[in-house]
Parts: C-alpha cells; structure tokens; sequence
C-alpha cells in the first residue's frame, strides 16, 4: 500500500492496499480506511532497526468476514510514501473471529513475502525488522507467543524470518525506508470494532544524531483516540539514534472527549 501518514493531519487515508496488490490497473478498494502513528526522524534519516511486540485484540464479532477486512500492523515506508514493508495481522483467510500473519511488501511488484500463518486473540507478535548496511536488505524477524486463547487451541510458540532485499521494487529502485508506522486498515465494509490494539516495547533507530523526533513521540490523528508512552533516546558512536516507547495503544476511533 502507499500510506502518506506524514501528509495528512487526520491520518485517515483512502488509499491503495495490500489486498489489492498496489497496481494501477486494479480499481480502488471500497472504503480504505487507515488509523495510524507515524515515527520518522526526518526525509533524510534512515531507519536501521524497526521493533515492536502487539498483543493481539478480540476477534472482530462480525459472523461474515469476508467482505468486512480488517488488518493491523507495524511497517515502514520511503520517504516518497510510495513503497511499504509490513507484517500484517489481518481477518482475511479463515472464519469468523481469527486473525493471521503475513509478511508483505507493496507496492511494485506488491507480494506476500512468507506464508499465511494463523494466530490467536491474546498471543503477542514481536517483530524486528533490522537493516544490513552493507547490502542495504533487511532482515524480517517474528516471534509469536500463546495467549490463553492460543494456548486452550494447542497453539505452541513459534516464530520465523527471512531476508528481504527492497531493490526488487521497480519503483523505488531500493529507496532506503525513513518512516516506521503503528496502524489499523480497514476495507469494504470493515469497521474498527475489535477493541484496542496495543503494541508494547517499541523501538526506532535511525542514522541521525537528532534526538527531538524521539522526544516529540510519535505522529497521530486529533480526531480518534490513541495514546503513546514518553520517549527515551540514547545515541551511539555510529551517529545512531535509538527511541524507545514502552507503549502505542491505537484506543478507539470515537473523537477524543
């Protein structure tokens, strides 16, 4: 997909998405909707480590899911807001009330980058995505832990990553990524009725040594609730940057009181 988070105050977007695999010749999807919080210490600021770690939210009440999607995820886009690497937790490929993994990149070619894989409301997803600077490709990490749902199901720990090299995309041409997004996507008739979506423990790091980005916390919408813990940075001898949120909980799309 090709969110534009930095552009739009409201932070709700009518876009393209993953689902409609990003190309010209597919129409838009009906109501594309985005909830989301931006992090980026600038155009010119690299990303190298994006982490975070979601616990997963109630599965959606609604019986038909197939015309009501709705998907979460943690990903980082380019500068240009035109390319987007994700993993995405979404409703899309079972029944009623489940919630899968996928790994994916948009926007050319758009593409699963991993197989499907089912997890639970209540387990918690971590994700790493870490960036070799010497080849510039990126290193995609996950490690899902059981919650009580996922445990009663016979659901083990797991976990699985992959290297991903973005100079695939015909597009970008490898653009490096400078914006780390915290987000909720909805289309067609997908409305954001599973509660809270909660990611803890999240990490930034950029090739900057400017600390105000970290500071200032992240970027959201004034119209929908959602609330971040304080920043805390440290710097490195490699004019690197780490920001550290304990916490990003995306709280309900009702306007603040």
């Amino acid at each position: 997909m090709k969110p534009t988070l930095s552009h739009l105050p409201s932070l709700i977007l009518i876009l393209f998405s993953f689902l409609t695999f990003c190309t010209a010749d597919v129409p838009p999807v009906a109501n594309l909707t985005f909830y989301g919080v931006w992090i980026t210490a600038g155009p010119d600021a690299i990303l190298t480590k994006f982490e975070s770690t979601i616990t997963l939210p109630p599965g959606s009440p609604d019986p038909s899911p197939s015309n009501d999607v709705q998907a979460f995820w943690p990903g980082m886009e380019t500068a240009a807001d035109n390319a987007v690497f994700q993993n995405v937790i979404t409703n899309q490929g079972g029944g009623a009330g489940e919630w899968y993994l996928l790994p994916y990149y948009c926007c050319n070619p758009a593409k699963p980058l991993a197989d499907q894989m089912r997890v639970w409301p209540g387990d918690t997803v971590k994700n790493v995505f870490s960036l070799d600077l010497p080849t510039m490709k990126w290193y995609n990490n996950w490690v899902v832990t059981p919650g009580p749902q996922g445990n009663a199901a016979g659901q083990v720990p797991f976990g699985g990553g992959f290297v991903f090299d973005p100079s695939i995309d015909t597009l970008t041409h490898g653009a490096p990524y400078t914006g780390a997004l915290l987000t909720i996507e909805l289309q067609d008739q997908g409305t954001w009725d599973f509660g809270a979506v909660e990611w803890s423990n999240v990490i930034v790091e950029a090739n900057t040594t400017d600390t105000e980005w970290c500071s200032n916390g992240p970027t959201g919408g004034s119209n929908w609730k959602w609330s971040a813990s304080k920043g805390t940075y440290s710097t490195s001898d490699g004019n690197l940057t780490t920001c550290y949120f304990a916490s990003v909980v995306l709280e309900s799309p009702d306007p603040p009181n």
